[in-house]
């Protein structure tokens, strides 16, 4: 049998316990939340760049730019949404570190 002072620390173990799984579901899902945001950011810019890049290309045309490399061609739109997409995941990249490093901070701080 069990002491008193054994079974208050057994359910401050266990509430320490609980709250760390209710923080790393939260972070999961904060996690979860911001890759799906980005990536619908990314969709709906190429979206966008899709259908401005032909007047890009016209009005560089018609500016006397036509010796750029991107007129005539859709490679502009392409080149955008690329360096967007790798901006954006270098972003989830650190933010998702970041949250794990405050997690993990957490943690330790609770000294359980």
């Amino acid at each position: 049998m069990r002491s008193n002072s054994e079974r208050i620390e057994a359910a401050h173990s266990r509430a320490a316990q609980i709250r760390r799984e209710k923080r790393r579901r939260h972070t999961a899902v904060a996690q979860t939340v911001s890759f799906s945001a980005c990536f619908a950011v990314v969709i709906a810019f190429a979206f966008f760049v899709y259908g401005v890049k032909d007047r890009l290309i016209s009005e560089a045309a018609s500016a006397g730019m036509r010796a750029s490399i991107f007129a005539g061609s859709g490679v502009l739109g392409f080149i955008t949404v690329a360096v967007i997409a790798f901006m954006l995941g270098v972003s989830v990249t650190v933010f998702c570190f970041r949250l794990k490093k405050h997690q993990d901070e957490k943690d330790d701080g609770d000294g359980r």
